[in-house]
């Protein structure tokens, strides 16, 4: 959303002053859906827009689909258009919401499937579908080969529309997506080829930036949440980690101050240690550095940090594909549940894929883009690893060893502001600047 707004008021520039552009668009933003970890944010303050976590007729329809599609009637020859009307009516029915001008649509690719592709009284502005889980995600297993089929069909139309001329071109969507394995998903999937763009997030957007302790104090650590920590190998290494800088009961020897942010899997996000152990922007450049444990390939907390110039400690490559490698048997962006894939055209059906564009992808190393940790070969997640946030950016200082880690803990706190000054230009150069116009392109 905030690129969005960054995007408009500067619609038709291509340098990056503060200045709006000649022809800068005011966009009223509208939340309409259900908004992850809203329930542990209740109380954080409301948005310019309205709180996100108020309930409404979409979050209700949302969440109730989420939770329970897998017991509702599916099977019926009109389940899809019955569910795709009912959400159609909720998004209606929110007070004062009147139809848009464009519609930016999230994560899951099925409800705007179903507002666009199926409801009686379809959505018919323009819309951005940011793919950002699998494809079909939610989607129940009867449902998945016409969902990816017509997904498929959807993705040509828009993109034949946006290919003409500057004078042909009329309103139409765009399908895309701010994660780089599903590039690759959607093309092995449905044959077609969705951009790419890493989205900056909110802390760039907060203009804060790195302002760590005087390197003649102490060094300050910020941990930051990760499921990592509530597995055998976490608990093991945040203990290595107190006798390490000295911060087991009767040390004397303290060599850093470190914040641990409270993880995930502990049971409910409701939790109030969870609840109370946000920070603000400014909380998080206060610290040194940010030790960062992945729990998936990329994840917004990582840019978030990179984007303030909070120089980010991360595990060496070897070290993080092992925690993945566990992680992902439980959960993952590359989980083998996700990998249904429509038959070829050539075989009949009414819902199917031309084999023609998906073919390339026969002769991929290792095959599909899914990972099956028990089964595939180690070689296949150290492929995937290497579009890894913590892989692409440079700057970040990786370690294999808790010596190591204290090492890079120390070069953070006397190269600091060289470091971070490094990282944001990259990221301002690099990941908004790419960010912004694809975001023009997309509102103009």
């Amino acid at each position: 959303a905030s690129t969005l707004r960054a995007a408009a008021r500067h619609a038709d520039d291509d340098d990056d002053d503060d200045g709006p552009g000649d022809r800068a668009l005011v966009l009223q933003l509208r939340f309409a859906g259900s908004f992850y970890l809203c329930d542990a944010l209740q109380g954080a303050g409301a948005m310019d827009e309205g709180d996100p976590c108020r309930p409404d007729a979409m979050k209700e329809w949302l969440n109730s689909w989420i939770e329970r599609w897998s017991d509702m009637d599916v099977e019926s020859p009109r389940a899809i258009s019955v569910q795709a009307d009912r959400l159609r009516m909720a998004l209606a029915s929110l007070e004062g919401m009147q139809p848009a001008h464009l519609y930016a649509c999230m994560d899951q690719v099925l409800f705007c499937w179903l507002l666009r592709r199926r409801a009686a009284d379809p959505v018919t502005a323009p819309m951005m579908v940011g793919i950002g889980m699998a494809l079909l995600l939610d989607v129940p297993p009867t449902w998945r080969d016409e969902v990816g089929s017509d997904v498929a069909t959807w993705a040509v139309e828009a993109s034949a529309v946006v290919a003409g001329t500057p004078q042909q071109r009329t309103a139409s969507d765009i399908i895309w997506t701010c994660n780089q394995h599903i590039v690759l998903q959607t093309f092995w999937q449905l044959g077609i080829i969705v951009p790419w763009i890493d989205t900056p997030g909110l802390a760039f957007w907060s203009g804060v930036m790195h302002a760590p302790p005087p390197a003649t104090g102490l060094p300050s650590l910020v941990v930051l949440r990760s499921a990592f920590w509530r597995l055998p190998a976490g608990a093991v290494l945040q203990s290595l980690l107190g006798q390490a800088l000295g911060l087991s009961l009767g040390s004397e020897t303290k060599v850093a101050e470190v914040r641990w942010m409270d993880s995930f899997l502990r049971g409910s996000m409701e939790a109030e240690s969870y609840r109370t152990s946000w920070l603000s922007w400014q909380d998080f450049a206060a610290h040194t550095a940010a030790l960062y444990m992945p729990s998936e390939l990329y994840q917004i907390r990582f840019r978030d940090m990179y984007a303030m110039g909070v120089p980010i400690l991360a595990p060496a490559a070897s070290w993080t594909q092992r925690m993945l490698l566990e992680m992902f048997r439980m959960w993952g962006m590359l989980s083998k549940d996700s990998r249904h894939r429509p038959a070829d055209c050539v075989d009949g059906g009414t819902w199917c894929v031309d084999e023609g564009p998906r073919k390339a992808a026969e002769s991929w190393p290792f095959g599909e883009p899914f990972v099956d940790p028990d089964r595939d070969p180690l070689g296949k997640l150290a492929f995937y690893l290497t579009i890894s946030d913590v892989q692409r950016y440079p700057y970040v200082l990786r370690f294999a060893s808790v010596a190591e880690l204290y090492s890079q803990l120390l070069f953070a706190h006397q190269g600091g502001p060289a470091l971070a000054e490094l990282m944001r230009q990259f990221f301002r150069n690099r990941v908004v600047a790419n960010a912004l116009r694809f975001c023009r392109q997309s509102v103009t």
